[in-house]
């Protein structure tokens, strides 16, 4: 199949096709508030259960008692948080912050994330980061878009 007017194929035509398509917004539905933060952790290699459930505590810290580290919005708008240590193996850590709902809060989950990046990132002996869950449902590695040739 030839792309171009009359069947032709311009060697510009797919370059230009492929330029114009990397200035498409690849983000198809703008980021929502879904009333969670999800906290990834990562303690050094040979680490202890004990060990990275000490730096769970930090971070379970950052969500419930934020007051310490000057940012009272986190703890004031977190309704709950699950920490689950030692899954898949003893050197990860998950937590799962539950916000309150949105007409209780007074700042949106893309906030706190932000606020809570710097507090996870000065926890030393830990790689911590929270994130925001994508919207819809997706998975970060969900691809919204498809080639097909």
């Amino acid at each position: 199949m030839r792309c171009g007017a009359g069947g032709r194929d311009r060697p510009g035509d797919r370059r230009t096709a492929g330029f114009l398509f990397t200035l498409i917004p690849s983000e198809l539905a703008p980021s929502e508030d879904r009333g969670n933060v999800s906290n990834i952790g990562f303690a050094p290699e040979g680490s202890t259960i004990d060990y990275t459930m000490g730096y769970a505590r930090r971070v379970e810290d950052i969500y419930l008692r934020s007051e310490q580290f000057g940012r009272p919005e986190i703890s004031q708008n977190t309704e709950r948080l699950l920490v689950i240590v030692g899954f898949p193996d003893v050197t990860r850590l998950l937590a799962f912050a539950r916000l309150k709902p949105w007409e209780e809060r007074t700042v949106k989950q893309q906030a706190i994330t932000e606020m809570a990046r710097p507090l996870a990132q000065r926890i030393t002996g830990i790689v911590a980061f929270p994130i925001n869950p994508p919207s819809f449902g997706l998975r970060t590695s969900d691809s919204r878009c498809r080639w097909c040739c």
